[in-house]
């Protein structure tokens, strides 16, 4: 699907989404990194787009639990305070995985994550803020799985899944 944008975000260069990659430590998904590079991301869909979502804590399948929409996608501008916000050196602030950045928003304070490393690199997620746990890890709170559902095993896929909510 082609989405179209209105307030649509500023394409960033090549050194900004470099200096990006610096600050979280590991290199963009490649076609993710593409879709920044030539502005086909960033700003608040035209249409009221919607996409479905697995079931809390299923990381590598779908078994279809919801649909849901999203109501921006971030800059490289926005991740960057996303990434400050949310995956804080400070545990006890930290939202978000690690090897998760947040890459849109949703209604409801949900988010869309990408997943930048590991065993799950490029895979697209969506966060459940009303279902957000953490446990404590070696006396630190560490984010859970169990609010983080599968969506898709790579960006191109995300944007194939999306239609128009009813």
């Amino acid at each position: 699907m082609i989405l179209n944008f209105r307030d649509k975000s500023k394409n960033p260069t090549s050194e900004r989404i470099k200096k990006f990659e610096k600050m979280i430590g590991v290199s963009l998904p490649e076609r993710y990194r593409e879709y920044l590079l030539i502005g086909e991301i960033g700003g608040k869909p035209e249409e009221n787009l919607c996409y479905k979502v697995g079931k809390p804590g299923k990381l590598d399948h779908m078994e279809e639990w919801e649909n849901v929409g999203v109501d921006i996608f971030c800059s490289v501008y926005e991740m960057e305070q996303n990434y400050r916000d949310f995956n804080a050196d400070d545990r006890d602030r930290a939202w978000l995985p690690d090897e998760m950045i947040a890459i849109g928003d949703g209604p409801g304070g949900n988010h869309l994550l990408l997943c930048i490393e590991g065993e799950h690199k490029g895979k697209v997620y969506f966060w459940a803020n009303d279902l957000f746990t953490t446990e404590d890890v070696n006396d630190e709170m560490v984010p859970t799985y169990k609010n983080i559902c599968f969506v898709a095993n790579d960006f191109d896929e995300f944007l194939d899944s999306f239609y128009l909510c009813p």
